[in-house]
């Protein structure tokens, strides 16, 4: 596939976290306010001039950190291209699923209303299918 640049938090052995390959250089971006428990779960970079952020959310409510952690980012990574990718283990009741078992399912809205947008939902409305959140570019 020709990836030949990698990064990814670092982990203990056997615990899930996020890998960022690429065919070109990136920089990874601190994630200075990131809680040291959800530190294997996220991963900021800047690639191509966009800001990327790889998630890999916990289950119940442990992830309500992480989604903290989102909503408290710097103005200017949501007002750059920008896109939150991974699994967030969650989505929007009665949208997302058919009934409503999805924990903390409120930050999806809180995502958007911080000025994010589900780019699946954008184009496919109300069918049930992936789940991304991505800011809306100009060009996309």
């Amino acid at each position: 596939m020709g990836f030949v640049y990698f990064a990814s938090p670092e982990v203990t052995p056997k615990k899930n976290s996020v890998l960022f390959a690429a065919r070109t250089p990136f920089e990874i971006i601190p994630a200075n306010d990131l809680q040291s428990k959800d530190a294997h779960r996220a991963l900021l970079v800047n690639w191509c001039g966009i800001n990327l952020a790889a998630l890999y959310f916990s289950q119940r409510k442990d992830k309500a950190s992480l989604f903290e952690f989102l909503l408290n980012l710097p103005p200017s990574f949501l007002d750059d291209r920008s896109a939150l990718i991974g699994d967030f283990n969650t989505g929007k009741h009665k949208i997302d699923e058919t009934g409503s078992t999805f924990i903390v399912s409120e930050n999806m809205n809180r995502l958007e209303n911080a000025g994010w947008v589900d780019a699946w939902r954008s184009i496919n409305g109300e069918k049930m299918g992936v789940f991304l959140v991505q800011q809306y570019w100009q060009w996309f």
